[in-house]
């Protein structure tokens, strides 16, 4: 991870201007000129505004032009080490032969290596260098490494990428404690008494469903996790409606009264759908390579076989009475599929 601290200094401010003015007209750089160099500040505190400052790091944290001058700025930083194909955000190169996968987004960097660790230290070794001359620093202290396999250990379980832990049970425990506190803020509003089950419902699934649910497509889930997902949404459901006992309620009868998806089925759509978005991508891409090696005949280890993504996806398709090896025809008429998922 990169330390932002120095991103917009003197030197890095004159170097965006550089870039800005490769892609806006004069009227747009003139304005960009004015939101980024000698801007005044104040700290506002209990209703004071403080003595006025000079910034000299760019835009103020927070604002949403930020986000989109860092993008161009590390993308420019990094153009020299980039593949040709991802500059103009072209997701496969047929000519590319290589395992290591770079993944630059916000102010992270991240390289997933396929049995791959000479590539991977390449880049650690030329990256630095490069953005150190566009004053961007990576931050050692937030640098993780992590190596997945068989016989590994398992520190790679609390790894966090784009806001999910890679482990599905740690990211399932996680999403519970976030959507519990969720649940708590929102509490006022399931307990008025004047507001009505619908506003409720809405209300819960606006900042609670979806916050438990993000990325849910991703998770790999055995009959046991899914079971738990409906035991956790049922409780909350049971809440909302104020059953404790000794009133009791039968669950067909509570997603009925509540008209609520069960978690679990809605899980296996979105895991479809997430499927045919990959199986519509060009055939060179890495997701894509990465389905055809795990299609490839091995040997099986010894023992019980591991629950994986492919498998329950393999699953949810036989249920429908689809064969895994014409999913990918399948996949390519999207209102089809879409209605293959949804069952409609």
């Amino acid at each position: 991870m990169m330390d932002m601290s120095k991103a917009f200094d003197t030197v890095a401010q004159n170097s965006i201007m550089q870039d800005l003015k490769t892609v806006l007209q004069q009227d747009e750089l003139n304005l960009i000129t004015i939101l980024v160099k000698d801007v005044q500040l104040a700290v506002k505190l209990n209703g004071k505004i403080g003595q006025p400052f000079t910034t000299n790091i760019g835009t103020p944290q927070g604002d949403g032009l930020s986000p989109i001058l860092f993008t161009l700025y590390l993308a420019n930083a990094l153009r020299t080490s980039t593949p040709a194909h991802l500059l103009d955000h072209q997701y496969c190169d047929p000519n590319l032969a290589t395992n290591v996968i770079p993944l630059q987004y916000a102010d992270d960097i991240c390289w997933i290596g396929i049995n791959d660790s000479k590539g991977i230290q390449h880049l650690k070794t030329i990256i630095p260098d490069q953005l150190g001359k566009r004053n961007l620093n990576i931050n050692q202290d937030k640098t993780e490494e992590h190596v997945i396999n068989r016989n590994g250990t398992n520190d790679w379980k609390q790894c966090k990428y784009l806001g999910t832990l890679l482990d599905t049970d740690s990211d399932l425990a996680r999403r519970k404690r976030l959507a519990n506190t969720a649940l708590a803020k929102i509490k006022p509003i399931l307990k008025d008494k004047k507001l009505s089950l619908n506003i409720k419902l809405r209300s819960y699934n606006a900042y609670v469903s979806s916050v438990f649910l993000y990325n849910s497509e991703t998770w790999t889930l055995t009959k046991t996790l899914s079971n738990a997902i409906d035991t956790f949404h049922r409780r909350h459901l049971r809440g909302i409606l104020d059953i404790r006992w000794p009133k009791v309620i039968s669950n067909d009868d509570l997603y009925e009264t509540t008209a609520e998806s069960i978690w679990s089925d809605k899980i296996t759509n979105r895991r479809l759908t997430f499927f045919g978005h990959i199986l519509r991508l060009p055939d060179e891409t890495p997701v894509r390579k990465c389905l055809d090696k795990f299609n490839i005949p091995h040997k099986k280890p010894r023992g019980a076989q591991k629950q994986t993504w492919i498998r329950s996806v393999s699953k949810d398709l036989e249920s429908r009475g689809i064969d895994f090896r014409d999913a990918t025809r399948l996949a390519q008429d999207r209102p089809g599929w879409r209605s293959m998922v949804r069952g409609v």
